[in-house]
């Protein structure tokens, strides 16, 4: 009996593991913006929000996969115009309405909060976000 229940557990167990690893990987159009700030500067700057296609987004989650490389690139731009130190995060949805709303309340906050808060905008036409294939790092 009681191996029995050993066995049972263990088998659920092994289920609920290997459940757990597999993601399914879906190719999709997103929308998205990003923040950068530093805590030592009151300078905010918001991308404007971004049609991106082809972005890899864990379907189970709904999670933005590589989402440290979007970050990324618009902390690569703010370096390249000179700016040092910024934090940067990006915010995404699939639908333009959402995201655009999630746009306004943050800029709104960030006025509010930081009371002397400057917010510069970064233009479409000054920065894009560029797809970003996704790169498994376990193994097959």
């Amino acid at each position: 009996m009681k191996l029995h229940i050993k066995h049972t557990l263990f088998v659920l167990l092994l289920f609920f593991t290997l459940g757990a690893q597999a993601q399914k990987i879906k190719s999709t159009t997103v929308y998205m913006f990003g923040v950068g700030q530093s805590f030592a500067d009151s300078t905010v700057y918001l991308s404007s929000v971004q049609r991106v296609d082809s972005v890899s987004l864990d379907a189970s989650q709904k999670m933005l996969l590589m989402r440290y490389a979007y970050s990324e690139q618009l902390y690569q731009h703010l370096v390249g115009q000179g700016k040092t130190g910024e934090m940067c995060c990006v915010f995404f949805g699939k639908t333009r309405s959402g995201v655009e709303k999630r746009y306004a309340k943050l800029r709104r906050r960030m006025q509010k909060e930081r009371g002397t808060a400057h917010v510069v905008e970064i233009a479409g036409d000054v920065f894009r976000f560029k797809a970003v294939p996704y790169i498994s790092l376990s193994k097959p």
